[in-house]
Formats: C-alpha cells, sequence, structure tokens
C-alpha cells in the first residue's frame, strides 16, 4: 500500500541529524555533497521515521540548508540519484559489539515535482535510523564548513566516539585497510602509506581543528616500524 505524501515540514526544525552509529561506519563512496545531502534528508525526517514510508520537503529548503550556492538542479538531482544507487555495509567497526552485518541502499526512491523532493528509506534503513541506541549527532552547520568528503567522514566518526560528560573519546584502532574502506579509498589510490596520511589523515585533522569545535589528535600503531593501525584522540 502506497503511503500518502503529507506536506513537507520545514527541515530548520533540526538543526542536527541524528545518526546511527552504524550509519556513520560505512564505506564512503559517496561524495561530500551527498553525504551531507543524505544528512539533511535524515533531519528532515527522522521525527516521521516510524509512521511514515514517504517522506518530503522543499527543494528549496533543501538547497538552503545544503549551502548549494549553484542554480543548477542538476547537481541536486545528481546527488540524488548517486544516493538512491549507492549501496553501502553497515557496522564496519562493529562499534556495537553485535556481528550483525547490513547492506541497504542510502535512499530507496527519490522524486522532484513541483519544487518538492520526495524519498524513502527501506524498511531495515529505517528501522535502524528510528531511536538509535548508539548515535552522534551532526550539526547541519558545521557540515557546510567542510570542503573535503574525508574530513566530514572523519568528524562524524570522532563525534560518534565522543563522550559528551567527559568531553573526550578515542576511537579504537582502525587498521589502515579499514580506515580505507571507511574514507572511501580505493586500493589503487594513494598506494603508499605516506600519501595516504598526508591526504587522508592529517588533511582532514587539520580541517576537523579548524572549521569545529573539536580538537583530534592521531596516533599510529606500527609494526616493524610499519603503520598498520591508527586511532584518533577526540576532546571538545
Amino acid at each position: 500500500m502506497t503511503s500518502v505524501v503529507e506536506q513537507p515540514t520545514p527541515v530548520v526544525t533540526r538543526s542536527t541529524a541524528i545518526k546511527h552509529s552504524a550509519a556513520i561506519q560505512i564505506e564512503n563512496s559517496i561524495s561530500l555533497l551527498q553525504r551531507r545531502a543524505w544528512n539533511v534528508l535524515l533531519a528532515n525526517a527522522y521525527d516521521h521515521l516510524a509512521t511514515r514510508e514517504v517522506h518530503a520537503i522543499k527543494v528549496q529548503q533543501l538547497v538552503e540548508v545544503l549551502g548549494f550556492e549553484s542554480k543548477n538542479e542538476r547537481y541536486l538531482k545528481d546527488a540524488l540519484k548517486a544516493l538512491a544507487g549507492c549501496t553501502v555495509e553497515w557496522n564496519i567497526l562493529g562499534k556495537d559489539g553485535t556481528k550483525r552485518w547490513g547492506v541497504t541502499a542510502l535512499l530507496a526512491q527519490a522524486e522532484i515535482e513541483d519544487g518538492i523532493c520526495t524519498y524513502a528509506y527501506s524498511p531495515v534503513l529505517r528501522r535502524r535510523l528510528h531511536n538509535p541506541n548508539m548515535y552522534a549527532k551532526i550539526s547541519l552547520s558545521i557540515q557546510k564548513r567542510f570542503n573535503s568528503k574525508h574530513a566530514l567522514a572523519l568528524y562524524e566518526l570522532c563525534l560518534d566516539y565522543l563522550f559528551d560528560a567527559r568531553s573526550y573519546g578515542e576511537t579504537p584502532y582502525i587498521p589502515v585497510t579499514t580506515y580505507r574502506q571507511l574514507m572511501g579509498v580505493e586500493d589503487h589510490m594513494y598506494g603508499d602509506f605516506k600519501r595516504l596520511n598526508r591526504r587522508v589523515i592529517k588533511e582532514p585533522v587539520a580541517e576537523i581543528n579548524r572549521v569545529t569545535n573539536l580538537s583530534v589528535r592521531v596516533e599510529y600503531q606500527r609494526r616493524s616500524r610499519r603503520v598498520v593501525a591508527m586511532k584518533f584522540r577526540i576532546w571538545s
């Protein structure tokens, strides 16, 4: 049975996306714009995930919250198309301590008509996203400050391991191969660790420290002088 699409509620009712840890720990095969757009759509839909199959938002609101300067709607359509076609693996770091593994598309469908964007998640994704027991709050205004998809992905990961009560957190040691997966870096890219470290670790850390209120430091785990894993310490 098809759900009735109600009039969209303004996305500004939520300034943050409440994002399940498993949705943060995905293979980062999407662009910066696509990741930001998914966060905005999640913030818009969050209060109605349990009761609505289809969600709606005004395209103009979506563009404004994204900080999308171009008036070319094609970029937005391409982003939505990519999200609907992006199959992602969940819970890469296994933060919840379970062995549950899953794969799904970030969006089940998306449509733009008369200035309204309607979209839906798969049933399994809706269940995961609604009332998560482990989550991070992603500020929609802060995410607009990022210029690198790696920096935004790492920022979300750091928030996921930050304990607000202590203003401190740290990730587990992440094997280099797993970190590549989280950042969406294929095997043929940045083949030597020196280049990977500069472009996908140090530069994203510097960007986070520059544009957010977090202070992040990376530590390396070595085996026979070779870096095999890294972890991030986070202060707020």
